[in-house]
């Protein structure tokens, strides 16, 4: 029965390393999700024994003890980046970018602020999105928008680098 339950654990870890991978996956660049896959195939190809996989286990639950607030901003980045999107599609070749909406909310402040230029903050309730060195704004304070709605533009040859930031709310 202990051998059952061995390799019951060693399921519940390959389906648990599986999940965390394609969930960090969203959070990287999709080129990085390859050789992640390619990893996980020559991982599945080895003949690991219990003990092998005890001792990994081990040394794994050590680095999380370590490192608690790095493995929660992780997870939190892991979980955010299915609820929002992102800002800019990276593939779009044109040098004027849409910026769209990365969740559903209203806008609570659309202008121009001396550290940011034109910019736009948006409330997603707990969280609020703030995009600066817009080059226009097509969205306008109290405005309520969806996911990947359009909300401005900007200009990948201006002067200054496209802003984006997903923090929390202050209340």
């Amino acid at each position: 029965m202990k051998r059952y339950g061995d390799k019951l654990l060693i399921q519940a870890v390959i389906c648990l390393t599986l999940f965390a991978a394609v969930r960090m996956s969203a959070v990287l660049d999709g080129e990085i999700t390859g050789e992640i896959k390619d990893y996980i195939k020559v991982q599945f190809e080895k003949n690991y024994t219990v003990e092998d996989i005890r001792k990994a286990g081990d040394m794994l639950a050590g680095k999380i003890r370590e490192t608690p607030a790095t493995i929660a901003s992780v997870i939190t980045r892991a979980n955010e980046a299915g609820e929002f999107g992102t800002p800019i599609n990276k593939n779009d070749k044109d040098t004027i970018k849409t910026v769209h909406a990365v969740g559903d909310g209203e806008i609570i402040y659309a202008g121009i602020e001396k550290d940011m230029g034109v910019c736009i903050k948006i409330s997603h309730g707990e969280k609020t999105s703030v995009y600066g060195n817009l080059y226009t704004l097509t969205a306008v304070t109290g405005e309520k928008v969806k996911k990947g709605d359009v909300i401005g533009t900007f200009d990948e040859n201006g002067e200054k680098e496209f802003y984006y930031q997903l923090k929390d709310s202050v209340v």
